[in-house]
């Protein structure tokens, strides 16, 4: 995923003081979660964290599941509607 988005993988996943979340990109900050099973939780706590992070750094949230092999983006819905064209254009 960091070099898909042209950024680097955070030491110790994020679990130092001064730096958070798991991946480091231009404009983003990801945290990053992988489950085998059918389901995950989601959680507002570890929503609002992973945008707390990335709001020090400066950066736009990103938050990536992986869930059975396959990859999930929840971002903030005024981030998605930034990432549209504008439909005046």
């Amino acid at each position: 995923m960091a070099a898909d988005l042209g950024g680097r993988v955070t030491p110790g996943s994020g679990n130092q003081w001064h730096t958070k979340n798991d991946v480091i990109a231009p404009g983003w900050s990801v945290e990053c979660k992988t489950t085998g099973a059918k389901s995950f939780s989601l959680k507002a706590d570890d929503l609002r964290t992973a945008e707390r992070n990335a709001l020090i750094d400066g950066r736009e949230v990103l938050f990536v599941v992986d869930m059975q092999g396959r990859s999930w983006a929840v971002l903030p819905y005024h981030t998605f509607l930034a990432l549209l064209p504008d439909p005046e254009a």
